[in-house]
């Protein structure tokens, strides 16, 4: 018996949502679908229920296996690609799509497509047993024996009890067979991190959205929304670039400088989000040696990658000196961008992105920090930027000077993000007083015409700053965040757990323990009794991997 219920609600209150048409059926074999349908001008929607009585089966997804040595072999022989004069971005299109194709035919050539058994493997002995309780299951129909019927009863807890057996014993050799070198380790580790949900109905612009298109075309709209320019305007600066990115020619390479171009590396190394988040800290300590104190402005940028002004960020460019070539590129890159939802089976149309920079890959980060590397600095303030997180401090032993300070970088800061189209979250944007000793009088601090309220600490880069640096609450934020992920691994790191102990240990060290080390430079010399709280985290687990009392 089973029963059926709609994946969406069918009655909506004023207040909540809920399920209250259901069906049961038992013993149906053939495919069916439920669905609420919102058709009616009511509290509660009517249900259908269809049952497929014609239907085709689904092909199971066909599993491939690439030999990509010999993906590699065929690529270093068959491809000779050199620098070619590319002027332009229909140049750049069709080169690319050459060397696409290439790469597509040279995998489908190292690639084979691997037979996959749909069969349920049953052990031996089970299947002997099997055979045995078919015989005697028409023996007791036969017989009507009560010796025969308790025989068959013995007969099914005992297949019961081996298949419950043989299930566990293939879950463990599955665990004890993950390794990192396959990759099925960190596959099974990011299944347990996050699962998948089915995504509920969503209320759009046109109503609610249930079925699978309209949810994908409703999230499709609203990300069109987001990837727009924000409502600010700066006629000079608009001029500015028109005719800067509308009169820009690229000069065409010679030969001498085809041959000549080099892959470009930095020599310096990257500063990582620690190096920031210590610049900030010493800032403050420094104030506090100097009995001074240190207000700061945690500003937080209004969708800071999905709305960069890709025409002001080609003009930046050229006034960066980009070389031709890679601004060519570049261009061809953040421009015209489109992009589709898919929601199960379903894909949206189609959506323009007006604006913004394609987020996931290693230059995004670089676009925005050149596109916002003009920010305004004051001797009389420190301005800590990583990416989108932006930081303005400043120490003074008078609160009104401090104020002055951060006042007077804000309003060079209205100016220039009014130019560039760079809006703020005002509501988000936090202010923190940091003092050691008696609480002095909070000045007033305002940006666009609002004032900044004062709070008790702030997150920046990941950790959580409070008014005298203690770090007790970033501590117990770790602690939980460091508890929540544990749980989730839990199968494969409990005593129990069949897993190697090599492998538990990899699982701790690269997913858990990054957990309690980030940041610790800067927070290591809180109290002992709050690094007493991650160490015993820590001792926690070890003992739970070595199987320790």
């Amino acid at each position: 018996m089973e029963i059926l219920a709609p994946p969406s609600p069918t009655r909506f209150g004023f207040h909540s949502a809920t399920i209250l048409d259901l069906a049961v059926i038992k013993d149906f074999i053939l495919p069916f679908s439920i669905i609420s349908l919102p058709e009616l001008y009511s509290d509660q929607n009517p249900v259908k229920l269809t049952f497929h009585l014609k239907f085709t089966t689904l092909h199971n997804r066909v599993t491939t296996h690439t030999d990509w040595t010999k993906f590699q072999n065929y690529l270093k022989n068959q491809i000779d690609y050199r620098p070619l004069k590319i002027n332009s971005n229909t140049d750049i299109e069709v080169e690319v799509e050459k060397f696409t194709k290439n790469l597509q035919n040279e995998h489908r050539f190292a690639t084979k497509t691997v037979k996959k058994s749909i069969a349920t493997y049953i052990h031996a002995n089970i299947k002997d047993l099997i055979k045995t309780l078919n015989k005697t299951e028409k023996a007791c129909q036969t017989l009507s024996n009560p010796l025969v019927k308790t025989e068959l009863n013995r007969i099914q807890k005992l297949i019961k009890k081996l298949d419950k057996n043989s299930r566990q014993e293939d879950q463990t050799e599955e665990i004890e067979a993950l390794n990192t070198e396959d990759g099925t380790l960190w596959r099974k580790v990011k299944i347990m991190r996050k699962k998948a949900q089915k995504i509920p109905a969503l209320l759009g612009e046109n109503g609610f959205a249930y079925s699978d298109s309209i949810k994908a075309e409703t999230i499709a709209l609203s990300l069109e929304k987001q990837f727009s320019l924000n409502d600010l305007f700066h006629r000079e600066t608009e001029n500015e670039v028109k005719k800067s990115t509308e009169n820009f020619s690229s000069p065409t390479l010679t030969d001498n400088q085809i041959d000549n171009l080099k892959c470009i590396q930095s020599s310096e190394k990257s500063l990582s989000t620690t190096h920031q988040l210590l610049r900030v800290v010493e800032y403050i300590t420094s104030g506090f040696e100097k009995g001074e104190c240190c207000g700061a402005v945690f500003l937080d940028v209004q969708k800071a990658f999905d709305r960069v002004w890709i025409q002001g960020l080609i003009h930046k460019l050229i006034r960066y000196k980009t070389p031709p070539h890679l601004l060519q590129l570049l261009k061809s890159y953040v421009e015209e961008r489109k992009f589709a939802v898919k929601i199960g089976n379903s894909i949206s149309e189609a959506k323009i992105m007006r604006a913004g920079i394609p987020q996931g890959g290693k230059i995004f980060r670089v676009l925005y920090s050149l596109y916002v590397n003009d920010i305004p600095k004051t001797h009389k303030t420190l301005l800590g930027m990583y990416a989108d997180d932006t930081a303005i401090l400043a120490t003074n032993k008078i609160h009104k000077c401090t104020a002055a300070a951060l006042n007077q970088h804000l309003a060079k800061l209205d100016y220039r993000f009014l130019k560039w189209k760079i809006a703020l979250n005002i509501n988000k944007t936090e202010a923190v007083y940091f003092a050691k000793g008696r609480r002095k009088h909070k000045p007033i601090v305002k940006i666009e015409n609002q004032m900044i309220t004062w709070s008790q600490q702030a997150k920046y880069l990941g950790v959580i700053l409070d008014e005298i640096l203690t770090w007790k609450n970033h501590i117990t934020t770790i602690q939980t965040k460091f508890r929540a992920a544990s749980r989730k691994l839990f199968p494969l790191r409990a005593r129990d757990s069949e897993m190697s102990r090599k492998y538990k240990l990899l699982v701790c060290t690269a997913i858990l323990h990054p957990i309690i080390s980030y940041g610790c430079p800067i927070w290591g010399a809180a109290a002992k009794s709050n690094i007493r709280k991650l160490e015993i985290l820590e001792n926690n687990i070890i003992r739970l991997i070595c199987n320790a009392g």
